[in-house]
């Protein structure tokens, strides 16, 4: 069920003919009875008595009539409160992001953003860790990216999931492991790794030292990389191998292999983080769209 679906059966259920409703919603009349058989389907009901020529709403269709509706206004509330709280036309969104492993995510919300409104001005900045959050609090920034733990997240700001947490070790190509369906983290115990410079982001940095003493080993760290992009090229030349989670899979290239570390997520994940002193009910609502964009799987 989707919000167009719901709208769909508004149009049928206040009219009370396919045809009227086919032609007001500019599809065709087959096209809108499969709508309306689908959604009988998912309710596991009969919304319509169909009695040629007449067409009457069961009980069943008068109770998801008002649900649906209720609905389809809870969306137009939400793109008001968009559109007033960003203040558009002339409004702006300064997002902050630390590398390519939102990129995935980052697109599709500027396609969802721009498609919802269009004049707002959406900029983009890329720092480290500790910079986007001088940023947030300085008020630079409306929103980043940013890597926690539950324990660590500050009382001062709000956070929305955007990532599971699922890790996985980044192999050569040539690596004996790399064609594995998944693979513990005590078989990469002698492994040399490539990891981040700590300075770009302490916390990706410490979590994984963390996941590696938890596993009963230090890291043999043989390379670091300035960003991720680097990390992947040490990577792939032989330098070691790397822990990253699931968004890094868009930089995977055919010198590299992302192998799923099994029974193991991270304590750390990523979440768009806003200061609550700030947070207006527009970029809440922005908040929750990501956040819901990115608990969704891409279909693309």
């Amino acid at each position: 069920m989707d919000i167009d679906t719901l709208e769909y059966f508004i149009a049928v259920a206040e009219l009370l003919n396919f045809s009227k409703a086919a032609s007001l919603l500019h599809i065709t009349q087959p096209a809108l009875s499969r709508k309306i058989s689908q959604l009988e389907s998912e309710m596991g009901c009969e919304l319509f008595k169909r009695r040629k020529p007449n067409l009457h709403l069961t009980e069943a269709g008068v109770f998801v009539l008002e649900k649906a509706r209720r609905i389809v206004d809870l969306r137009d509330e939400m793109v008001t409160g968009i559109s007033s709280a960003l203040q558009i036309p002339g409004g702006r969104l300064r997002i902050g992001y630390l590398n390519l492993s939102q990129f995935a995510l980052l697109s599709r919300s500027m396609d969802a953003l721009g498609n919802n409104f269009p004049n707002i001005e959406i900029n983009l900045r890329q720092h480290t860790l500790p910079v986007l959050r001088s940023l947030l609090d300085d008020g630079q920034l409306d929103l980043i990216f940013d890597m926690c733990s539950a324990e660590e997240m500050d009382a001062e700001c709000t956070y929305h999931r955007v990532s599971e947490g699922k890790l996985y070790a980044v192999l050569p190509a040539s690596h004996s492991l790399a064609g594995q369906k998944d693979i513990s983290i005590e078989e990469l115990s002698r492994e040399k790794y490539v990891f981040f410079n700590r300075t770009t982001a302490p916390r990706v940095f410490d979590g994984l030292i963390q996941v590696c003493l938890q596993n009963g080993f230090s890291p043999d760290i043989a390379a670091y990389g300035d960003n991720m992009e680097s990390v992947m090229m040490l990577v792939g030349i032989g330098k070691g191998i790397a822990l990253m989670d699931a968004d890094a899979k868009v930089l995977e290239s055919r010198h590299t292999q992302f192998v799923p570390i099994r029974n193991h997520k991270s304590a750390r994940v990523w979440y768009l983080v806003s200061r609550t002193d700030r947070l207006t009910p527009g970029i809440s609502a922005v908040c929750d769209m990501i956040e819901e964009l990115a608990l969704t799987p891409d279909e693309s």
